[in-house]
């Protein structure tokens, strides 16, 4: 917490609930809670790699998901831009999951 202007400012901090590490700070007013939990990039990568191999299999594609290197012959495949760059953003996350079907709550926080 710090002082500013005769009024106290609050960092919100995102910290991954897999490895611990902050990955995110914001300045906030409100008080409460210092540390919100969600996943890092890289956890929520490694987190999604399971579904996205078995999303792979059922559109008819090679469960291939993380395992290329810098090259992937896959042109139609959903996935494809986000697993040759071996990271999630939250447009990322947002069209993937509205591809899967699945639904999620928007927290206001983004991946990075």
């Amino acid at each position: 917490m710090k002082e500013m202007q005769g009024d106290f400012t609050m960092w919100l901090e995102m910290k991954c609930v897999k490895c611990g590490k902050i990955w995110d700070r914001v300045e906030t007013r409100d008080e409460g809670t210092e540390i919100s939990g969600g996943l890092c990039s890289e956890c929520a990568f490694e987190q999604v790699t399971f579904l996205y191999r078995r999303k792979q299999r059922a559109e008819g594609y090679p469960e291939c998901f993380a395992t290329a290197e810098s090259y992937c012959d896959q042109e139609g495949c959903l996935y494809r831009d986000v697993c040759l760059s071996k990271r999630l953003t939250s447009d990322s996350m947002k069209r993937l999951m509205r591809h899967s079907g699945v639904r999620t709550a928007s927290c206001g926080s983004t991946l990075r």
